[in-house]
């Protein structure tokens, strides 16, 4: 056996050794591994369907004491108990977060418009290849030999069915239904805000004139009372009385408990705190039914024109048309690929 035979016998020697050592080696640690998966898993989730799962540090929302994240205007906080309709429709649009995930969903939209457009660009990908080898024929002869490959590949569309129109297309449709979507949120919201706008309002109106039902049944249960003293009114009447009192004090103390909770309404509306102070004014003294009446076939017509539901179901619509009509397209698609290489041996 000369040099030559029993350097590679040696070597494959070797290279059998090391096979079978790192195949005893992973035959070893896969129950280890499959042991440990099992304990990671039961760990990272409840035990049995009936637990709640205990979340760790890591996974609790950190919450900064003090962070402003409510976008308030100053003029508006030195104004509290003066918020107009206007005001409040501005904050409710401003922090409100229904409008700020459809404003989010059409800028991703956007993006993806942008995305699809790409596919008329042409590709092009560079790459390198170098290798070294030696070969050693004797002990004193051998050779060295290395070889440099860079290549450039350049990919574009010559005819594809009109799939990448059509994907374009379909983009741009989504992008439209998102854009109509925000744009119905937006008037989801107003309309949310001035429902509690109103009804705030009229539950104020209401306290009101609660308060001056409870004055007025105080002032007669202290005539029957003194009527009653007096030898001119019946124990019946001063019990009706009080009756009376009482049910209007319950009333007053209802409207009370409404008033908090339309008001913490309309701070959600808002998208403000509940716990935030303010207050509005209170209705107007004369209502503009004249005006209102007069314009209410023009608004009801405008509305069936620009129904920003309706826009985007009809995007939507034409959106589906295109996607189909781009999968129909998908497999007949022809591209042209143009590849340039050297390889250079030395």
């Amino acid at each position: 056996m000369n040099m030559r035979t029993r350097r590679r016998f040696l070597c494959a020697i070797r290279r059998v050794v090391a096979a079978v050592f790192w195949v005893a080696m992973a035959a070893s640690i896969s129950p280890g591994c499959s042991a440990l998966a099992r304990r990671e898993a039961s760990t990272r989730t409840p035990k049995d369907p009936a637990t709640p799962w205990i979340p760790p540090a890591k996974a609790i929302p950190r919450v900064e004491p003090g962070r402003k994240a409510l976008l308030i205007p100053k003029e508006f906080i030195a104004s509290k108990s003066t918020w107009t309709l206007d005001d409040i429709v501005d904050l409710a649009l401003r922090n409100n977060p229904a409008t700020r995930a459809t404003w989010e969903a059409a800028r991703a939209a956007s993006a993806r418009v942008g995305s699809e457009r790409g596919a008329y660009l042409p590709q092009v990908d560079a790459a390198a290849y170098y290798s070294k080898t030696k070969n050693s024929y004797s002990r004193q002869f051998s050779v060295d030999q290395k070889t440099y490959q860079p290549s450039l590949t350049l990919q574009f569309i010559l005819f594809d069915f009109g799939k990448t129109r059509a994907d374009v297309e379909e983009a741009r449709q989504a992008l439209y239904a998102a854009n109509w979507t925000h744009n119905a949120m937006i008037q989801d919201v107003i309309l949310d805000v001035e429902t509690a706008y109103y009804q705030y309002l009229y539950a104020k109106a209401v306290r009101t004139a609660d308060s001056a039902a409870v004055q007025e049944a105080h002032v007669n249960l202290d005539a029957a009372e003194e009527r009653h003293k007096a030898g001119l009114a019946t124990v019946a009447d001063v019990l009706q009385a009080k009756s009376n009192y009482s049910q209007k004090k319950l009333a007053l103390q209802a409207i009370e408990g409404q008033i908090q909770t339309i008001r913490g309404s309309l701070a959600t509306a808002m998208g403000l705190s509940p716990a935030i102070d303010y207050d509005i004014g209170n209705l107007p003294s004369a209502v503009p039914a004249a005006e209102v009446s007069e314009t209410v076939e023009e608004l009801i017509h405008e509305a069936e024109i620009g129904r920003p539901d309706l826009a985007a179901a009809t995007s939507s619509k034409r959106r589906r048309r295109r996607k189909r009509l781009s999968s129909s397209m998908n497999g007949r698609r022809g591209e042209s690929n143009s590849t340039f290489g050297r390889a250079i041996t030395t």
